[in-house]
């Protein structure tokens, strides 16, 4: 005797999906990566913050003293710099060491106020921006088919609430400049806020992929009729866009402030943890644009005959710490382009006193030298053989 069963059809490919199906949306998204690449941007591995000082720890020009933004392009602090047209309206810049209610494993910040009341001229913009450099971001195949998404977050509080803007530009001439504007809303004055955002990436125009300034992100505070569009999240072309009319203007509220922390810009459509680096590292990637030198104390010695600066000169060479992105220029940290120095005798006896200058040999190695008569300067004593330098100096080569 046989015996027959019936049973319903199933589909096999139904009953795989839902066995392998996981908790929560991102291992979904993961398990439908088509591509080890995908994969691999959706969980932020590696190395994954193009955005140099985005905790806002490195401050080597002013520590955190306050200062104003008072022109066209002012740093705030590392790799952070204002920019105000015209400077009747102020804000102030200071690296904060944030107390009370903060994120989760941020201790500083960058803390705007506004310092003095403006009327927006059709000209006139107030703006934060860091300028990433083109080899930093070569790999995102800005201006071509290639275009990469990528995903920037950070974090922001404010005393003003409403709508602000934020957006990219490159750094192309008038005819190429390519400018994407957004915006973001404050909901609670005081109180720290998360902000993402997904852009994908132009596939035209002109975008350097060299030691010059390859995309710059911009946060505005207030600006002009020149400065507006009407047309947000999408690449417009010859159009130098830095906010539209619906956003708040920051500027024109008596001492407002503004804070940020936590700059990420990472590849992929979703953000991740902010990646810390350490604090010696984030310190190195600045001083490829800025670095200061301890050099108060140091001693240049009587050149010997043959070298490149004739006229038994003084002079020495340093090598720089990091190799700057170009040749930068020289200061003295108290203002001025020369060093003081006291100038010895051989039996170690008081010179006096005299200015030396510094010259730039190449994005690594900087000399200082007192030239004699012929080359220039002013004649030193025979019996001089050394100076002792009194003054610090930077070394500048900001994008």
């Amino acid at each position: 005797m046989s015996t027959f069963v019936t049973k319903s059809k199933k589909n096999l490919r139904e009953n795989l999906t839902e066995l392998r199906t996981p908790q929560g949306v991102a291992g979904r998204n993961i398990l439908a990566a088509e591509t080890k690449a995908q994969a691999f941007d959706l969980t932020g591995s590696g190395r994954k913050n193009i955005v140099h000082n985005g905790a806002m720890t490195i401050s080597q020009r002013y520590q955190t003293t306050a200062h104003n933004i008072d022109g066209w392009a002012v740093m705030g602090i590392d790799r952070f710099r204002g920019s105000v047209r015209p400077s009747t309206g102020v804000f102030s810049a200071e690296q904060n060491v944030i107390t009370g209610s903060h994120p989760a494993g941020f201790s500083r910040s960058l803390l705007l106020t506004q310092q003095s009341v403006t009327t927006d001229a059709a000209n006139d913009y107030y703006n934060l921006m860091t300028k990433i450099e083109g080899n930093d971001v070569a790999h995102l195949g800005l201006g071509t088919e290639h275009a990469k998404t990528v995903t920037v977050s950070f974090w922001v509080k404010s005393s003003i609430t409403g709508r602000y803007a934020f957006g990219m530009q490159n750094e192309a001439g008038s005819s190429d400049r390519q400018s994407y504007v957004t915006d973001y809303n404050i909901d609670a004055p005081g109180a720290w806020e998360y902000k993402t955002f997904v852009i994908p990436l132009s596939q035209t125009g002109v975008w350097y992929d060299d030691n010059r300034a390859g995309l710059q992100l911009n946060w505005n505070f207030g600006r002009g009729t020149a400065y507006e569009t009407t047309n947000l999240n999408i690449w417009q072309t010859n159009v130098n866009a830095l906010s539209h009319t619906g956003t708040v203007d920051w500027i024109g509220n008596s001492g407002a402030t503004w804070e940020l922390t936590g700059v990420q810009m990472e590849i992929g459509e979703a953000a991740t943890p902010f990646e810390h680096r350490s604090y010696g590292e984030e310190l190195r990637l600045c001083e490829r644009y800025y670095q200061q030198l301890d050099i108060s104390g140091m001693q240049i010695v009587k050149a010997t005959t043959g070298t490149s600066y004739s006229n038994a000169d003084l002079q020495t060479s340093i090598p720089f710490r990091t190799v700057m992105r170009a040749n930068p220029s020289f200061g003295n940290i108290s203002g001025g382009a020369t060093l003081s120095a006291n100038a010895y005798t051989s039996t170690y006896s008081s010179g006096g006193s005299y200015e030396i200058s510094a010259f730039i040999k190449s994005p690594h190695l900087l000399g200082f030298g007192y030239q004699q008569t012929a080359n220039g300067g002013i004649s030193l004593p025979a019996n001089i053989t050394m100076l002792s330098l009194t003054d610090d100096g930077y070394l500048d080569a900001e994008l």
